[in-house]
């Protein structure tokens, strides 16, 4: 089942591109790269082994993969007890019923010790609530750092949201999935000790979420690689690892309306859980032009799928999109523009005056990629998205009224069918 539409506000957000909301927009629309060359290499093949790509955050250079936790959890909390004191004025701060603190755990495989044909799928130990996927010899290593990252958490929040104290939920996660966070809200708030496997699909009360990553670490790295593809020097598509953190807000739609420029409405389009991409879109009624936002696992499996799945709305059979005909294309070179600006924005002095390119839209699809600028942020990835998502939706220069999120992990290494979840994002003034 899929998560019902909510509202959605980003309080914090700390990625390669800085802090603020601007920063993030100017490094999505500029496709800036942050990534650096590791001096250690993981191994591609029996073998060789090559170079690989991260996205490291300068102030975390040369500490511990538990510190930088630490610092971006406090730097998260700083900056959220910022943003909640001055929200107080237009909503309760009192009704939020939850705060989830949610990371990752990636533990170290000794070699030799499983089959092939199972270790990549327990190399990445995915830590859920019922941490029934966990390997029972490493429940003792497990439950240690819990313990640890725990005691560490709680002293700051008593630091910065001590009204929170006895709020306080964990969460452990690889990649967390939207309907993975508002299930286990609901379990946590409403299901104590009850069977799990029931869906929830909503939430009553105001959550806020604090996810955070730090996979800079060689032994994540070499953990993620063998379950995702990792970017090396000469290999084929693959994620850049790297830290982050974001705060976010999440608001049913049926509370109070609240006063706020960059809050954001989240619909999930996926209603089944084999549903591909093009019937997502498809029920939707997605048509271009559009702006549409990636984030997840980058790889050519990915691209390959994407672009199978979205052919055919380049060949909808609809005036508004139809290609641009001879004829336009014949004037358009003897304007001396080149024929690629007919996909592009023409201006209007340059417009025909018997038959304006403006009565035929362009079939134009604008495409940005999270993970390919800020790096893979792990349990971070979607909440960062929807950081994204805001900060292009509410700049002025873009004048869009809907944004299309699209949340996968289709990789060489994927076990399960190739899909993807779509999320239709709006500004909260325009739903």
């Amino acid at each position: 089942m899929s998560t019902s539409r909510f509202n959605a506000l980003s309080l914090s957000t700390i990625n390669a591109s800085g802090t603020s909301e601007r920063a993030l927009y100017g490094a999505l629309t500029t496709d800036m790269f942050f990534g650096q060359k590791s001096p250690l290499e993981i191994r591609v093949d029996k073998g060789q082994a090559q170079p690989y790509f991260t996205v490291p955050l300068p102030a975390l250079d040369g500490i511990s993969g538990v510190t930088q936790k630490q610092l971006l959890l406090v730097s998260c909390l700083q900056e959220t007890a910022n943003q909640l004191k001055a929200l107080s004025s237009t909503m309760a701060i009192n009704s939020i019923e939850k705060l989830i603190i949610s990371t990752s755990i990636l533990l170290n495989i000794p070699a030799n010790t499983e089959s092939e044909s199972t270790k990549s799928e327990s190399a990445v130990q995915e830590i859920s609530v019922q941490e029934s996927t966990v390997n029972i010899a490493n429940n003792e290593q497990v439950n240690s750092v819990k313990k640890a990252w725990q005691e560490i958490a709680l002293h700051y929040i008593k630091e910065y949201l001590p009204h929170f104290s006895d709020k306080v939920a964990f969460a452990y996660e690889h990649n967390s999935s939207l309907d993975q966070i508002i299930n286990k809200v609901t379990n946590q708030i409403t299901s104590q000790g009850a069977n799990h496997s029931t869906q929830a699909t909503t939430f009553e009360q105001p959550v806020l979420i604090i996810n955070i990553d730090a996979l800079l670490e060689y032994h994540s790295v070499n953990a993620l690689h063998k379950v995702i593809d990792v970017q090396c020097t000469q290999g084929p598509e693959g994620i850049m690892p790297a830290a982050g953190a974001t705060s976010t807000l999440l608001i049913p739609t049926h509370y109070p309306t609240i006063e706020h420029k960059k809050l954001i409405a989240i619909e999930p389009l996926c209603t089944h859980p084999q549903h591909s991409i093009k019937a997502q879109l498809t029920q939707a009624q997605f048509s271009l032009p559009s702006t549409v936002l990636h984030v997840g696992a980058n790889s050519e499996q990915w691209t390959t799928h994407w672009y199978g799945q979205t052919n055919s709305f380049y060949h909808q059979p609809n005036n508004a999109l139809t290609e641009p005909s001879l004829t336009q294309k014949k004037r358009a070179a003897e304007q001396s523009i080149p024929e690629q600006s007919i996909a592009g924005k023409v201006s209007a002095e340059n417009e025909p005056t018997e038959q304006p390119l403006s009565a035929t839209p362009a079939k134009t699809l604008t495409l940005y990629n999270q993970t390919t600028t800020l790096g893979y942020l792990g349990v971070a990835n979607l909440s960062t998205a929807f950081a994204s998502a805001a900060a292009l939706l509410h700049s002025p220069i873009e004048n869009i009224t809907e944004l299309w999120l699209v949340e996968h992990q289709v990789n060489s290494q994927s076990t399960n069918c190739k899909q993807a979840k779509v999320y239709k994002i709006t500004p909260i003034a325009d739903v």
